[in-house]
């Protein structure tokens, strides 16, 4: 495995080599095969809170049923090692890919966090907080005369350190007060801070800058 460390933390990319892959592959069919056995054990245990005291046999035979693991013959791929293969085409691409998700705010699952976590590794360590997360994403990012520009770490540092917020509110806000809008200032300003303390961290590590 090989871990190749991007200016932007959440566009690291990571490697697997032939060896890798093969590990990686089981390792997606085995957490298939205990969502599962979840599956089953959920539909064969009574909650009241959720369904009363009803319990679903024919869901967890379903889940239960051989058909959708086991081959009829030697080398035939299961419906099983079929739903792998396109996960795991899915998850190699998201190694190599960008982070975007609940860890930077946005409203989904972050699929390669996800596949970081089978491979036992974490890029973004020590996790700082998705707000935080997020404004470290938008310091690469800048805009002038309507395009879109891309800084570097030392350009993106700055930002963050230099940057003030508006007390005005911009337009975006314009059906909340000033008075709701200024609420939020200093819960930004702490995030932009943890944000410049978490990039000049990574970047010291990683590309041994030192501001």
């Amino acid at each position: 495995m090989k871990i190749i460390y991007h200016e932007n933390p959440l566009r690291t990319v990571v490697e697997l080599d032939d060896h890798d892959l093969q590990i990686f592959w089981l390792k997606i069919k085995l957490e298939e095969q205990e969502n599962l056995l979840f599956n089953i054990h959920f539909n064969l245990t009574r909650d009241e809170s959720f369904r009363g005291e009803s319990l679903d046999l024919d869901a967890a035979k379903r889940s239960a049923n051989p058909d959708y693991y086991m081959a009829e013959k030697d080398g035939e791929k299961t419906p099983l090692d079929k739903r792998v293969d396109m996960l795991f085409e899915t998850y190699v691409e998201e190694l190599v890919g960008w982070h975007s998700g609940d860890c930077t705010c946005v409203a989904c699952s972050c699929m390669k966090c996800h596949a970081e976590g089978l491979l036992g590794i974490d890029t973004l360590k020590p996790f700082p907080g998705k707000q935080v997360l997020a404004k470290v994403d938008g310091a690469f990012c800048s805009y002038e005369d309507g395009k879109k520009q891309t800084r570097s770490l030392s350009e993106a540092l700055v930002h963050l350190r230099d940057r003030k917020i508006p007390r005005q509110k911009p337009e975006a806000w314009n059906k909340t007060s000033q008075e709701e809008y200024e609420k939020h200032i200093p819960r930004w300003e702490k995030e932009q801070a943890l944000a410049y303390e978490y990039l000049r961290n990574y970047a010291k590590e990683h590309f041994g800058y030192s501001p």
